[in-house]
């Protein structure tokens, strides 16, 4: 099934870039640093990835022999069948994505590693690699502890893997969709406008859109913004009001921001704290 997955993924970006090069939304710049700035925090992530792959897999065979028969996921596993819960699982697995996804932009410590995703100034396929190694310690710490304690089967934690990381790759592409297609779908799966709105340098944008694969919890949790009452796609500022320089898009100062972030928000609390006192 591993092999089989690599080979979706990989089939799924070539397609994309292919899509890209010959039907893009928008011209992109500076093709080679970017993708040497984002396929290298992907390679560098990959290991981290892997061990983590590796802890979940062994925290989940070790929780068969002591899953509990009260336990909510245990009872409806034995009354549903089988495709019912495997949906079921893969939809908690996507509301507890976006919750995550809205706490690092709603906490500082968590922003401060979040933002390296947004501070790419242009959006495309390769986007969908370029995590922190921090952040990507802290989800596979967190969705570890989360498959232990709801022990949901390891067979549904896979199969959302593999699909929302198709569902990425395509919502992150710099590709040309039909508005009406695009909207369409969107009342079920995160589209590449919808996603695209939450690459927006405008904080309320950024603050907003957080799905994974379905775009229902943003519309039930009023955190959605329509790509398609304004023409978003082409008036907006990709990336963040800050990290914009070439010089700040360097790969070792990319794996830097979210130190000088945390440093620059720490002399912000700083200034405040004596400028409090000093009234």
């Amino acid at each position: 099934m591993l092999e089989l997955s690599r080979n979706y993924l990989a089939f799924t970006l070539v397609l994309l870039l292919l899509w890209e090069y010959f039907f893009p939304r928008e011209v992109i710049s500076d093709l080679k640093q970017r993708w040497l700035n984002n396929f290298g925090l992907y390679l560098f992530n990959l290991l981290i990835k892997w061990g983590f792959t590796l802890l979940i897999t062994l925290f989940s065979i070790s929780m068969i022999t002591i899953k509990h028969e009260y336990t909510l996921i245990y009872l409806l596993e034995n009354n549903l069948s089988p495709a019912y819960f495997l949906l079921l699982s893969l939809l908690i697995i996507d509301i507890f994505s976006y919750g995550i996804h809205r706490l690092f932009h709603t906490y500082k410590l968590l922003w401060c590693m979040h933002l390296v995703h947004h501070s790419d100034i242009q959006l495309d396929v390769t986007t969908n690699f370029r995590h922190h190694p921090f952040e990507q310690i802290a989800t596979s710490l967190i969705f570890a502890i989360f498959m232990l304690f709801t022990q949901l089967p390891l067979k549904a934690m896979v199969i959302y893997a593999i699909t929302s990381t198709i569902i990425q790759l395509w919502h992150h592409s710099n590709i040309n969709i039909n508005t009406k297609i695009d909207r369409i779908m969107g009342w079920l799966i995160v589209t590449p406008r919808i996603h695209k709105v939450h690459h927006s340098a405008y904080i309320k944008e950024t603050n907003s859109n957080y799905g994974t694969l379905f775009s229902c919890w943003d519309r039930l949790f009023s955190t959605f913004l329509s790509p398609y009452t304004t023409d978003k796609t082409t008036t907006f500022r990709v990336g963040l009001e800050y990290f914009r320089t070439n010089n700040e898009q360097t790969f070792w100062k990319i794996l830097q921001q979210p130190l000088m972030m945390a440093k620059q928000s720490n002399k912000q609390n700083t200034d405040m704290q004596k400028e409090t006192k000093n009234r």
